[in-house]
């Protein structure tokens, strides 16, 4: 029985990714499998394949709970694939990352050769430390600008609140997008969104809010 992590909003998506995935590992490996779409820290150890939907920016994005001890596949579904490993997280420089777009059979074919690789490991890869990882966070500032805007707060809302100027705010705004590679409000909005309903890992403003 092979354990499969997954969430994804997307209705059709999520159900097209588990047939293909059920058809994989029956036929290609003679498994069943089973699917939690349960994003606890205790699921993603048990897990032994993860499975990330990533808007833009959350591929730059810390995840410790990835960090786990074992040999297993992650995969991570994103809308544009243009990042070097090199500055990925630790926790995901052995993710696949697959554009959601690709075809399903070469999604299968991806797919199978990962998770071929992984049972080829003698062990779990060896991580190296977090303070080593170039991972994206905010600052303090950018954090409480970014909560007030999250509640819907006009950027001069924001300004005379924070006793700062109208343009810091624009600033630090422009800095986030440019931090995290967003290139519009939209992805500015989607990706913080997602970052205020996670529940692992790095919580950016949660007590801003």
């Amino acid at each position: 029985m092979i354990t499969i992590l997954f969430r994804e909003p997307d209705v059709y998506f999520r159900h097209g990714v588990a047939y293909l995935l059920s058809d994989l590992f029956q036929n290609a490996f003679n498994e069943t499998i089973q699917i939690h779409s349960d994003m606890t820290l205790a699921q993603c150890e048990r897990a032994d394949v993860i499975i990330l939907s990533l808007c833009h920016g959350e591929h730059l994005v810390c995840r410790p709970e990835l960090r786990a001890q074992k040999r297993r596949l992650v995969i991570g579904f994103v809308d544009r694939k243009e990042t070097t490993p090199s500055a990925l997280p630790i926790c995901h420089r052995d993710m696949l990352l697959l554009p959601r777009r690709i075809s399903p059979a070469d999604t299968g074919d991806a797919l199978r050769a990962a998770w071929l690789a992984v049972q080829q490991r003698a062990s779990p890869p060896q991580i190296p430390s977090c303070a080593e990882c170039p991972h994206k966070t905010l600052s303090a500032q950018q954090a409480r600008v970014m909560a007030r805007l999250l509640k819907g707060h006009a950027i001069e809302q924001i300004a005379e609140a924070m006793t700062i100027d109208a343009k810091t705010v624009f600033n630090h705004k422009y800095k986030v997008m440019q931090k995290f590679d967003l290139q519009s409000d939209y992805e500015l909005h989607q990706f913080m969104h997602r970052q205020r309903e996670k529940n692992t890992g790095c919580q950016f403003f949660h007590h801003y809010l």
